[in-house]
């Protein structure tokens, strides 16, 4: 009954999201997203005031993995997973290096400052917050006159930060679930997740490699098919449906013969559409939560916004990749604020059965939220600014005649 439930949440979910983007609503917030999150919280306040019903936990958390479910098998036809680094290897070494590394110091950096928090805890709420940059303005970048492997760099990234990033937050959040002693293997949270991801590639190889997928099409219908045959039978068979959803699109995307600027425009479709809903659920049920929240809290987020993730990011870029120094300087500061997977995942996490993740935790995540979205709109523009400057300056110095 629980999962017949689960699979109406969607059907609901995608009729209000019809009536939304035909309006033109979806469009308009998904272009402002301070503006979106400022008019949730505003609303969320009202409803706490005021005593209306509050959101379900439940009901928000399978809405929330329905939507990442999608997202994360959009995300996998961005790029075929096993051609990254030939394609980008600065963001091949930001996904394998950098996850597990800011992970590590987004960690560190909370639990040092911050009293109170349990490890475990904080760990999930990190995991959350690597999970890809919103790029709110990479228009400006990809209309530029750049290098190409830098707008390649900042088109990819988004997507495959979530796609190395997701299994490692699932994995996290699942083995810290509490299991009762005795309960069978077969019902044990990891080996759900990995059945799941089993199921999923077996659908994803076999969808790829035998239904036919029209490469005319801008925007094909059958990758949202199997997305959502895939979703409707992992719950049927009570198995972690955003793993078999992340299964199916790495599959599904190694298999099927899809053209790039096709790929590209499934990810950015999937990225669009979910970004404003993400956006509103996010002002609407968290940010109340900054009412209780400490100012260290704050200074925290900035802290990691400003310093931690720059310098993880650094370090990697200095490192690996082959890119100029003006390129790498961009990339490590560009596109701070967590992507639409970040806030998703968060959301989950409100009736996640993973044991101690309190209220402070929580409340960090959301200002490291917030500080990332106002920092890339103050960031966005003069950073595409300098580097146009810079890349300019190096291809006179390139071609200067002797």
């Amino acid at each position: 009954m629980d999962n017949l439930y689960e699979l109406l949440i969607p059907l609901l979910f995608g009729a209000a999201f019809l009536g939304a983007f035909r309006s033109g609503l979806l469009r308009y917030f998904g272009r402002k997203p301070l503006l979106t999150v400022a008019f949730a919280t505003l609303l969320g306040l009202v409803s706490l005031n005021w005593g209306w019903a509050e959101v379900n936990a439940e009901t928000l958390r399978h809405m929330t993995r329905a939507g990442l479910a999608f997202l994360v098998f959009l995300a996998a036809q961005q790029c075929r997973i096993s051609r990254l680094i030939s394609i980008s290897k600065p963001i091949f070494w930001l996904g394998i290096l950098g996850i597990p590394f800011s992970l590590l110091l987004y960690t560190m950096t909370a639990f040092v400052i911050l009293p109170g928090l349990t490890f475990w805890g904080i760990l999930i709420v990190a995991s959350a917050l690597i999970l890809g940059g919103a790029l709110t303005q990479d228009h400006l970048l990809l209309e530029a006159p750049v290098e190409r492997d830098t707008k390649r760099a900042a088109r990819l990234e988004g997507a495959m930060t979530l796609l190395l990033g997701l299994p490692l937050a699932l994995l996290l959040e699942k083995g810290s679930s509490p299991v009762m002693v005795g309960t069978p293997i077969h019902l044990h949270p990891l080996f759900l997740s990995v059945a799941g991801f089993t199921v999923g590639g077996a659908i994803g190889l076999l969808s790829g490699r035998f239904l036919p997928l029209s490469p005319q099409s801008p925007l094909p219908v059958l990758p949202f098919l199997v997305a959502a045959f895939t979703y409707a039978l992992s719950l049927l068979l009570g198995l972690d449906s955003v793993m078999a959803a992340l299964g199916a699109g790495l599959l599904f995307s190694e298999e099927a013969k899809i053209p790039g600027p096709v790929r590209t425009n499934l990810w950015r479709t999937g990225e669009r559409f979910l970004r404003p809903l993400a956006l509103i659920a996010f002002g609407y049920v968290l940010m109340p939560l900054m009412l209780k929240a400490d100012f260290l809290i704050w200074i925290v987020a900035t802290v990691i916004i400003l310093v931690v993730r720059p310098l993880s990011r650094f370090i990697i870029l200095q490192t690996r990749g082959d890119l100029a120094l003006q390129d790498r300087t961009f990339l490590t500061w560009f596109g701070g604020a967590p992507g639409v997977g970040c806030i998703l995942f968060l959301l989950s996490l409100m009736a996640s059965p993973a044991a101690m993740i309190e209220d402070t935790s929580m409340a960090l995540a959301t200002a490291i939220v917030v500080v990332g979205l106002v920092v890339t709109r103050l960031f966005t523009k003069p950073l595409t600014t300098r580097l146009v400057q810079e890349t300019a300056r190096a291809r006179k110095k390139k071609y200067r005649p002797a």
